[in-house]
């Protein structure tokens, strides 16, 4: 194994400035009694030697498991990262995961910086070991198994907002002064879409959609249909209305929705069709999408397409 290079440097840098009592421990536990005089560059040196050696990395291999594996293969991919980092993309609780990165840094696979203020963990160089390497490739965290679901479109289509707009043109809804339902609006909306599953919670989520993409507005406590969105909705690819449609669930408000529709096929050409996924999974997926900046945004729309069919 070749044992020069920058993350060599920054790696022996950081054995050479550990606490004395961890230092010598160490030292001692790999290389045997230390004679004196001794020099810690010396040391670290003689240290280093000794774990790339063919049978040091031969053992390390046999007891690296596959939670060790995951964490490794964390920081090679996030790249230097703090424990709660770390947890949210391993979709772990930081109480395992503080243990286990004790754990893999005494074992030397990772050791700690201080980045912008911050303790962040860092991969040590050992897990350039080739055969290693093949094990903590990122791949591990995006994939899925075969699982078909069939062609059925989703819940909530342009068929079922063309449907809304129906209902509103013919009846608008009301509400009273103090922000309540009229009931026979109200009722006559519902029935319209009796069928529509989930009722009268599902008819809302829609609505409330509605209301984000400006469609539909509260004027005088009367619903009124925006004609000037609906008409630039219509000119939209069928493509862009699709994103634009299914990023209505999400938490964004009107003004954010473009941006966040454009991560909508980004994400689709990472979660591939009648593919299975854990919740863990798509989370990462999610996280690849630049435009998805937030956590909570993320899980909010991933939820969302649970309930309106566009995750099954």
């Amino acid at each position: 194994m070749n044992t020069t290079g920058p993350a060599w440097d920054e790696w022996k840098k950081a054995l050479v400035t550990l606490p004395d009592s961890a230092f010598f421990a160490l030292v001692r536990h790999y290389l045997g009694p230390i004679q004196t005089p001794f020099n810690k560059q010396i040391l670290v040196g003689d240290l280093v030697d000794r774990l790339s050696s063919g049978e040091s990395a031969a053992n390390r291999r046999l007891l690296l498991t596959e939670a060790d594996a995951d964490v490794l293969a964390a920081l090679l991919y996030l790249g230097p990262s703090a424990p709660e980092e770390l947890a949210e993309f391993l979709g772990e609780p930081q109480t395992t995961l503080a243990l286990r990165l004790v754990n893999l840094e005494e074992r030397l696979w990772t050791f700690r910086r201080s980045d912008t203020g911050k303790v962040v963990y860092v991969a040590s160089p050992l897990t350039n070991d080739e055969t290693v390497n093949v094990r903590l490739a990122p791949g591990r965290f995006f994939s899925g198994f075969p699982h078909p679901v069939g062609d059925g479109p989703p819940l909530f289509n342009e068929s079922l907002f063309l449907a809304l707009y129906a209902a509103l043109a013919d009846s608008p809804l009301e509400k009273n002064q103090n922000g309540e339902w009229k009931k026979r609006p109200r009722r006559d909306f519902v029935d319209r879409f009796k069928d529509l599953p989930g009722g009268e919670d599902t008819l809302d989520f829609v609505f409330s959609a509605a209301e984000k993409l400006g469609l539909v507005v509260w004027e005088n406590q009367h619903t009124r249909l925006v004609e000037s969105y609906w008409e630039d909705l219509g000119t939209l690819t069928q493509d862009d209305r699709r994103a634009l449609l299914a990023c209505s669930f999400g938490p964004w408000k009107l003004g954010q929705l473009n941006a966040a529709a454009k991560g909508f096929w980004e994400f689709c050409s990472l979660a591939q069709p009648d593919t299975a996924y854990t919740w863990t999974v798509l989370r990462r997926l999610a996280s690849r999408v630049p435009v998805w900046k937030s956590a909570h945004d993320r899980e909010t729309l991933l939820k969302a397409w649970v309930r309106t069919g566009y995750l099954v």
